[in-house]
């Protein structure tokens, strides 16, 4: 798991936003974008000779060979307070206490981030758990579980907002081009300081 060359920039503007009397400290939301690897895609789901570090992933039906971009985000002022970038076949799962701080009010994230485990963890640290329940596979989903999911689901689409602004970002370049978690790390991490700069007039 990579945090890259720009993380101390990264946590300049952040700690820049708070001295501005801009709270952090809320809720987290935690998720992940995949990101298409700038190379011909191997065929066979082999590993690429151009680019080694690029991965496996599937999603909806459809296999994309590249990278992800893990992010956590403030509830409240859904500014990213976390990057990770990993190869695409890495789970989302293994990746959440990496963007964690400790303390946080709650964590938000979906199904895909849900263990008892894990649970029991956030718990014993005094945080929230508001990870959305999966479907014991041959057994109908309890209406509790089904009602929290629904309410939890509303604030943690929050962040697909934080994706479009990364999306609308590489469609503005004219070639922008990914190869190597270094490089969707520092890509990452600037467009999302540059959009802080942009909305808070944060000055570093």
């Amino acid at each position: 798991m990579l945090k890259g060359k720009t993380e101390g920039l990264f946590q300049l503007v952040l700690r820049d936003l708070e001295r501005k009397g801009i709270a952090l400290k809320s809720d987290t939301i935690i998720d992940a974008t995949r990101i298409a690897s700038a190379v011909r895609p191997p065929k066979g789901g082999e590993v690429s000779e151009t680019d080694s570090e690029a991965g496996w992933t599937k999603k909806g039906g459809e296999y994309i060979h590249g990278y992800k971009t893990h992010v956590a985000c403030d509830a409240t002022s859904r500014i990213v307070t976390g990057v990770i970038a990993t190869s695409a076949d890495v789970h989302d799962f293994n990746v959440l206490e990496h963007l964690l701080a400790g303390d946080e009010p709650a964590v938000m994230a979906d199904k895909a981030y849900e263990s008892k485990a894990r649970r029991a963890r956030l718990k014993a640290h005094g945080i929230d758990d508001q990870l959305m329940y999966k479907k014991k596979a041959g057994k109908p989903q309890p209406s509790w579980q089904n009602a929290l999911n629904k309410l939890w689901s509303k604030r943690r689409g929050l962040i697909e907002g934080i994706f479009g602004t990364l999306t609308v970002e590489r469609a503005a370049s004219i070639k922008l081009l990914y190869s190597g978690p270094h490089e969707i790390h520092c890509k990452s991490s600037r467009c999302w300081i540059k959009y802080k700069n942009v909305k808070k007039k944060c000055c570093i």
